[in-house]
């Protein structure tokens, strides 16, 4: 039996911890498992499409939900994953080309800041500096930039007759750019897709629907692979509170 050394002594949230001390091994075997055949998923869809060219979206509908109560290490288990996933890679355990995006905390969100923007500034961040075709790259992030600002995701409902068809249309031409964007930024970077870490879903209070509902909608790229963690419960009764509200 594997000896598991636990520090009582160090703060709950410190982030990375040493293998040793990691007692989820078999959750952590699962995830990166569970990843590597999201990636081959994805390569198997856009194998021979050349996404510049074409209109037409290949979605994958899946996202990894990590489900634990408070104070259980879900925070830390996210932390850890880009190592155990590396880990395995360096192992030859599973094969596949993923870059980790810095975690995201949908409760830093301020007021009605939209969780669209955020995500996109954050891969923004990320990828900006490993650009080689800098042109190409901030044409795509413009062109993504003002069908963004043409949507925002406002609620339809005080909408009618010709401004809603247009507000469709919005959303189904922000999808495709956000896709061309995530699949110009794998090329440039050599990989297959990004790993989206999003912690604490369940407890951005006034962002839970609009956050569960950008993954839903726009995060179904091939190219993105989101991790979501929270309580599973918890995050379906906010929905279901956003629902009735509205």
């Amino acid at each position: 039996m594997a000896e598991l050394i636990l520090d009582v002594n160090k703060p709950e949230f410190s982030g990375r911890i040493g293998k040793n001390e990691i007692w989820q091994r078999q959750a952590f075997h699962k995830i990166v498992k569970n990843i590597e055949q999201l990636i081959n998923q994805s390569n198997v869809l856009l194998k021979g499409q050349e996404l510049s060219n074409s209109n037409y979206i290949n979605r994958i509908h899946d996202a990894i939900f990590i489900s634990g109560n408070r104070g259980t290490g879900k925070s830390v288990f996210l932390y850890n994953l880009e190592r155990e996933w590396l880990d395995a890679v360096s192992e030859n355990k599973v094969k596949g080309r993923a870059k980790f995006l810095d975690i995201i905390d949908p409760t830093l969100l301020i007021g009605a800041e939209s969780f669209v923007n955020v995500v996109i500034a954050h891969i923004h961040k990320f990828v900006h500096n490993d650009i080689i075709n800098t042109s190409k790259y901030h044409q795509l992030l413009g062109v993504l930039a003002e069908s963004l600002a043409q949507t925002e995701y406002k609620s339809r409902e005080d909408l009618g007759g010709l401004d809603r068809i247009i507000s469709y249309q919005s959303s189904m031409d922000l999808e495709l750019n956000f896709h061309k964007y995530l699949d110009f930024c794998c090329k440039e970077l050599n990989c297959d897709a990004f790993v989206l870490p999003i912690d604490d879903v369940d407890m951005a209070l006034e962002q839970s629907y609009d956050v569960l509902e950008t993954i839903r909608r726009l995060l179904s790229c091939p190219r993105l692979i989101p991790v979501v963690s929270g309580d599973k419960a918890m995050a379906g009764c906010l929905a279901m509170m956003r629902m009735k509200r509205d």
